[in-house]
């Protein structure tokens, strides 16, 4: 693995943290990140949606709490977490989707 793709896979999991703190009031540590890849690997995540070929929306449960979270299979890692109930629309033509806030 390059050094590139240990500081994206540590900025990602950061963003994720912050944007979990921010619309879920939720302080997320290792452990609980962990946990909640776990849910993506062991098929416990609820699909919502594909974005594109590499990153995907699933449902995932932090002390029984639901958190909707981008995840890039690139990275295996979560991108980031989007508000629960948010509206996921299509743009253009080219498959990718966008949070839209309602």
């Amino acid at each position: 693995m390059t050094q590139k793709t240990i500081l994206r896979k540590q900025t990602q999991r950061a963003h994720f943290k912050e944007r979990v703190q921010e619309r879920y009031l939720i302080e997320c540590n290792r452990a609980m990140y962990r946990f909640l890849i776990e849910q993506v690997y062991n098929g416990q995540a609820k699909f919502l949606k594909k974005q594109s070929n590499s990153k995907t929306v699933f449902e995932v449960y932090i002390c029984g709490e639901p958190i909707w979270g981008v995840y890039d299979r690139n990275t295996r890692e979560f991108r980031t977490a989007l508000e629960l109930g948010c509206k996921l629309r299509e743009v253009g033509g080219n498959g990718r989707t966008i949070p839209r806030i309602h």
